[in-house]
């Protein structure tokens, strides 16, 4: 009776059918534990892509309205010391004010202006987020946009747009009326705009 029970199988069978339901379960685990890790990646991923879309259209917006938009000046003396100033051609567009009031400050005091926040919404898309745009010319009247959104500010998109100038504070000495004056000119327009992600 012994030596039949040292022969019979019937309990090992049992164990090894649970230790397979074990691995089984803990596969199972690891396998649904990854995919509920990558759907939750994958919702954060088509967020990021929306506000990567949303920046870099608002980019292009911003490159389109600046680009190829003029700015010339004049400051004239007369044998007084009298001057007078005065526009050949302003900007256009949505931003005429603010490329005006920088462009202004660097002719008229040699300085520019601190960086400005503006918040702005794609007329294109009344759905998508506002973007904030820091506004900045330097002292050659190049212009840098640094784009992001308020809810994402590690995405961030550069627009640079360099001034192409004509004319730099350029003297001109004439004669009218039988008074003599002096003309300092500045003409530039802002040219094709590089856009990158900072």
């Amino acid at each position: 009776m012994i030596p039949n029970k040292l022969r019979d199988n019937s309990g090992a069978s049992l164990l090894i059918a649970l230790l397979f339901f074990m691995i089984c379960a803990v596969i199972g685990t690891l396998i649904l534990t990854i995919a509920v890790a990558a759907s939750g990646r994958m919702l954060h991923l088509k967020e990021n892509q929306q506000s990567y879309y949303n920046i870099y259209s608002a980019a292009k917006l911003l490159e389109e309205e600046i680009q190829n938009t003029s700015y010339s000046k004049y400051v004239q003396i007369d044998s007084e010391h009298n001057e007078t100033m005065h526009y050949l051609e302003k900007p256009t567009g949505v931003f005429r004010e603010l490329l005006l009031q920088y462009a202004d400050t660097i002719f008229d005091t040699g300085t520019i202006k601190e960086a400005k926040l503006i918040k702005i919404s794609l007329p294109s898309n009344p759905n998508m987020q506002p973007v904030i745009v820091t506004f900045h010319m330097d002292i050659n009247y190049q212009i840098l946009l640094e784009v992001y959104e308020e809810t994402q500010p590690d995405i961030v998109y550069e627009v640079k747009i360099p001034s192409i100038i004509s004319q730099n504070y350029e003297k001109t000495t004439f004669i009218q009326d039988d008074n003599e004056y002096i003309r300092y000119t500045t003409s530039l327009y802002w040219g094709k705009a590089e856009i990158s992600r900072k």
